[in-house]
Formats: structure tokens, C-alpha cells, sequence
């Protein structure tokens, strides 16, 4: 009997050992690695070419790249398979979360303005209403509360500059020409288009809230700075096919027998022809 026990734990053994060392009973140290550089390609390539249009996607598709590694590796238990599948799902879940949003796509002559978040600079408006929006012309400040549309800048015959509110949205409207009276650039709703030629070329901040047009020797024709929600800073060369000019910098809005610096004006537009300049309500 003792040598029949023997017999069996000695073959008992023997397949223990057979099983141990059968490569599709556990995964070998090399096999692992190897399916982790796999897993660390695929994430890869799910970073590049999917992360950039859709956060949501990108991060599923890791949590069913990593599932798939687990269960096909065969050498996790139940509980662990659970475990780092929990683990990785809130990771993802939290990565969503605090990920920046996706910026729109754009083109050399085609993009969006975004607003940033930065802090408004000091202008002569202490005391506006909290809804209104402002716009800072160096040391000239415009606001509105206008719910709609609101004409900024009129020039000659054509709105130079307008902005349209829907609740906390914001969109600019600009038509931007050129001292020969060619159209150089035009912002459609957020939307800018700098037109084909040689006349003039942008400037872009990483997150979308700046853009400064130049011409063709290099001179700035406009500049919006989109700081908040609340405020814009506007500089530029605002011209009309007609020749009439206005210009706004650092000191204030000049135009035609007209400088205005140090002054806060609400709900008014203004519109500067070649006989002078009138301010209209909005």
C-alpha cells in the first residue's frame, strides 16, 4: 500500500510538474511582455489618432484594450480581472472628466475664437452692469447689454464690427479692409476667413482666444483678444471702400474729427463716416 502511495505521488508529481511547465497553462515571462507591448502600441495609436477628435472614445477604447488583455493573457484570476478592470474604468472616468475640451479644427485661413479665461484688464468702466459685455479700445471702453446683436464699430457703409449674445454665448462679426479698399479679412460669427492673396496673414494664440491680422508688410490690422466671457480687447486699422478710416490703439479710437480716450460708454454704437462721427444707441 505505502508503495502504491508512493507510485501516485510520485506521478501526481510528474504531472504537476508537466502542468507547470505546459506554456498554455500560465503565461511565460516573455509572453507577458510581449502582450504588454502590444497593449502600450495600441494605446499608443489610440492616443494619436483618436484622442485628438473625441475623449470619450479614446478612453473606451482603452478600457476594452486593457479587458482584452486580461482575459486573453489566461493567467488572471476573476478577482483580479475585477479588480483592474474597476481600476482602470475610474481612471478613465476621472481622466474624462479634467481632460481640456476639444478645440475645432482649423485651416491657415479658417478658425474659431475661443474665450480664455484670464482677468480683465483695468479700463474706465467701474460700474457696469453685470450682464454687460465690454469692449476695451485702449483707454476707450465700450459696453452692452443688449440680449442680440449690437453694431460696435460702423465705418463708412459697412459694419466694421458687431457681436451677437445668445445666454452666455458670444459671437463677433468683422469686416476687415485694407487702405486700397480690398477686403482682407472677415469674422463671420466666430468664424474668421482671411482671404486668398498676398494682402495679409494671422497670428493665433494655442488656445484659440487671440488673433492679430497683419498685411502685407507686416503691420497689424486688427487685434481681439477674447480675455473672458465678459470682456474683449479690440486694437486695429478699420478702413471702408469708401476711404474712411478709423484706428484703434493703445490711446484710444481715433476717426474722422474725432479721439476718444479715457471714457466709458454704454449701449451706444459708433458710427464714423466721412462727414464725422455720430454715437447711436444700440
Amino acid at each position: 500500500m505505502a508503495m502504491m502511495s508512493g507510485h501516485y505521488a510520485k506521478d501526481y508529481a510528474q504531472k504537476d510538474s508537466s502542468y507547470m511547465s505546459d506554456p498554455n497553462s500560465a503565461p511565460s515571462i516573455s509572453k507577458r511582455i510581449g502582450e504588454f507591448l502590444i497593449l502600450g502600441l495600441y494605446l499608443v495609436v489610440d492616443i494619436e489618432e483618436i484622442w485628438p477628435r473625441s475623449h470619450f472614445w479614446a478612453l473606451a477604447a482603452a478600457v476594452v484594450g486593457v479587458l482584452a488583455l486580461l482575459l486573453l493573457d489566461g493567467g488572471f484570476s476573476r478577482r483580479m480581472i475585477a479588480i483592474i478592470s474597476a481600476s482602470t474604468i475610474a481612471t478613465c472616468s476621472v481622466v474624462y472628466l479634467i481632460a481640456p475640451d476639444i478645440l475645432p479644427e482649423e485651416t491657415e485661413n479658417h478658425g474659431w475664437l475661443l474665450p480664455a479665461n484670464e482677468r480683465s484688464p483695468a479700463e474706465p468702466c467701474p460700474n457696469v452692469p453685470k450682464d454687460a459685455l465690454v469692449f476695451v479700445a485702449g483707454t476707450a471702453s465700450f459696453w452692452t447689454t443688449s440680449p442680440g446683436r449690437s453694431d460696435v464699430l460702423s465705418v463708412g457703409d459697412k459694419t466694421s464690427l458687431s457681436v451677437e449674445r445668445d445666454g452666455a454665448k458670444l459671437r463677433f462679426n468683422a469686416e476687415i479692409y485694407d487702405d486700397n479698399g480690398r477686403l482682407v479679412a472677415r469674422i463671420i460669427r466666430n468664424e474668421f476667413h482671411l482671404i486668398q492673396g498676398q494682402y495679409s496673414y494671422r497670428d493665433r494664440s494655442e488656445d484659440r482666444s487671440k488673433l492679430t491680422v497683419f498685411d502685407g508688410l507686416g503691420q497689424e490690422m486688427l487685434y481681439i483678444n477674447y480675455v473672458n466671457s465678459t470682456t474683449v480687447v479690440l486694437r486695429g486699422k478699420f478702413s471702408a471702400p469708401d476711404g474712411t478710416k478709423v484706428v484703434i490703439t493703445d490711446s484710444g479710437v481715433s476717426g474722422e474729427r474725432i479721439h476718444l480716450s479715457y471714457v466709458c460708454i454704454g449701449n451706444i454704437g459708433i458710427n464714423v463716416s466721412a462727414t464725422g462721427t455720430q454715437l447711436k444707441p444700440r
